[in-house]
């Protein structure tokens, strides 16, 4: 343009939006944040964009939309097609920190125009790069003077006016009624801003007056450009407003502390040990807020936190404290173990400190853990089945640290059984792991599945599967001494018998057991006895059983008898 404030007029080339903000896709040389765009259809007024603020939505520029950028001496700018942005409408930035920004509107019945007065830390009161000179509207215009008396449709400044003015600069105001008023956001929203209208001489807060309706006549002074000025105040702040309140004692990254009574544009933030601890919260005076510690920045044991307010003219130490017991949270360490069908397991945890302890768990998303279980090792219930349960680690403030699975793993089998394929030639129902014994003493190298008896006795097999022993016994006799009835050593009362079955034994030697198996080679039982002389007595209830052949047996003097018995 034909001023000296480096405006210079380009265009989008691409037959799409592109945004102003656009992380890649531009190249800028000596080139200002502001940018700003001529609205025809709006009376010939300007929007600007400075990255956060102004009225052009979002920095997005419309297809073959001309707009300005302001260089310095040997500035640059180019563009490829990462600039371009998929939406036509709204767009929608990343998530940013409010903006400490103050408008001034100026409105007739047919035009708004705007002016934005912004803090921002790395900018001068001067002419910069993250200020915008006013263009001229083809109506009125307002903006506020920079320190170089320039007017600026954007006013960055570092430094806060507390206390101070804002310039005004109106233009161009024809005979009529016209409103001024405010809009703030970030930390002018805890301002108090006064106008002073110095033709009439008035002033107004508003904080408690947000619109201000004046007129303009054919007297010059009423359409002076130095007519408004603003008048800047910090708002107190209430040392006894904030009610602090700790939303979760248990916080694996950051503890939530919320602030109830926190005042409209006052920023709060937490100190611990005279250390800042997170990042501050702007009020807008509408509800709680909540301050985020950052567990890490905390020390082990108890943490006293001052909670400040400040608005950047003043800070100031809340009455209001809150103390922060901060322990780690622990992870367990725990191991899969294995056992045997319908067996208890025992799983064992490490991980929890010593004045802590441990929650088990049925399920992982169960909400109460198993009750009276809160020990490094729990002992499960007799398992027919392999089962997870879940442990973790409790501290010793009742916080608990991440559930980690342990598996009671169980080995399920069948128990193993006896048959005898020829007589004397055992049979076991498992080809590995097969252990056979004679009248309770090994067999050395009897490890097969077949074994074949030669002697009288009661053989035993043992079949190890994986650390579960499973064992059966079946008696065995190799003379027979049943055959000739006067040499009869088991002799029936009855045979075949009905219910009760009795036997009885003549020896010079007691006997200790008769006992009574099913043709399977299962005991069925063992009779009760009674002893006269040289004479055993025996008696058994088998009215339960069913009908069909047993088998008594009794051990005599080192040798297995046996006698077929018949039930009806």
């Amino acid at each position: 343009n034909n001023g000296d404030d480096g405006w210079n007029l380009v265009g989008n080339p691409y037959p799409a939006t592109i945004n102003w903000n656009a992380v890649s896709g531009w190249s800028k040389t000596n080139v200002a944040l502001p940018i700003a765009v001529r609205d025809n259809g709006n009376s010939g007024g300007f929007l600007y964009w400075d990255g956060a603020t102004g009225g052009l939505p979002n920095g997005n520029i419309a297809t073959g939309q001309a707009f300005w950028v302001r260089v310095n001496a040997g500035g640059s700018l180019s563009i490829n097609e990462d600039a371009k942005v998929t939406a036509t409408g709204e767009f929608f930035r990343e998530r940013q920190e409010p903006v400490d920004v103050l408008q001034i509107v100026l409105s007739n019945n047919t035009f708004t125009d705007r002016a934005y007065f912004r803090f921002r830390p790395e900018a001068t009161g001067s002419l910069d790069d993250y200020d915008a000179p006013k263009f001229n509207n083809d109506l009125f215009d307002i903006a506020t003077l920079s320190d170089d008396d320039l007017p600026m449709a954007i006013n960055a400044t570092n430094e806060m006016p507390c206390g101070n003015t804002i310039r005004l600069h109106v233009k161009d105001l024809d005979p009529g009624s016209y409103t001024l008023s405010t809009e703030a956001s970030g930390v002018f929203l805890g301002v108090k801003t006064t106008l002073v209208d110095n033709f009439t001489g008035g002033t107004i807060d508003f904080s408690t007056t947000p619109q201000y309706t004046f007129s303009v006549t054919s007297d010059p002074a009423s359409r002076a450009a130095d007519r408004f000025s603003v008048i800047l105040e910090d708002t107190p702040i209430d040392p006894n407003s904030i009610t602090p309140a700790l939303a979760d004692e248990c916080a694996a990254e950051s503890y939530q502390v919320q602030l109830q009574g926190a005042q409209k544009g006052i920023y709060y933030y937490a100190e611990v040990a005279g250390k800042v601890v997170g990042d501050s919260v702007l009020s807008d005076g509408t509800g709680t807020i909540a301050l985020s510690l950052p567990a890490s920045e905390l020390a082990l044991g108890a943490n006293e936190v001052v909670l400040h307010g400040y608005n950047y003219c003043t800070s100031v130490p809340l009455s209001s404290r809150i103390t922060i017991n901060h322990d780690q949270i622990y992870t367990v360490t725990s191991n899969d173990v294995t056992n045997c069908a319908d067996s208890e397991v025992t799983l064992e945890a490490s991980g929890a400190p010593d004045n802590g302890s441990y929650n088990w768990y049925e399920e992982e998303a169960d909400e109460t853990p198993i009750d009276g279980q809160h020990s490094s090792v729990f002992v499960t219930p007799v398992l027919a089945k392999s089962k997870t349960y879940y442990v973790a680690a409790v501290n010793a403030a009742g916080c608990e640290g991440p559930r980690v699975p342990v598996k009671a793993n169980v080995i399920a089998y069948d128990p193993v059984t006896i048959t005898e394929a020829e007589p004397g030639q055992f049979v076991s129902s498992y080809d590995d792991g097969n252990q056979w014994y004679r009248n309770g003493e090994i067999i050395p190298g009897a490890t097969g599945s077949v074994y074949n008896a030669t002697k009288s006795g009661t053989y035993t097999v043992e079949v190890d599967l994986g650390g579960c022993i499973t064992t059966a016994s079946v008696d065995f006799l190799v003379t027979g001494i049943d055959e000739i009835a006067t040499d009869r050593v088991l002799s029936p009362f009855e045979n075949p018998f009905t219910d009760v079955l009795r036997i009885s034994v003549a020896s010079p030697s007691p006997v200790e057991q008769i006992s009574v198996f099913n043709t399977l080679g299962t005991k069925v039982g063992d009779l009760s006895l009674t002893r006269a002389g040289n004479v055993t007595e025996g008696v058994i209830d088998m009215s339960s059983s069913t009908s069909g052949m047993y088998l008594v047996k009794t051990l005599l003097e080192g040798r297995v008898y046996t006698i077929k018995v018949i039930k009806k």
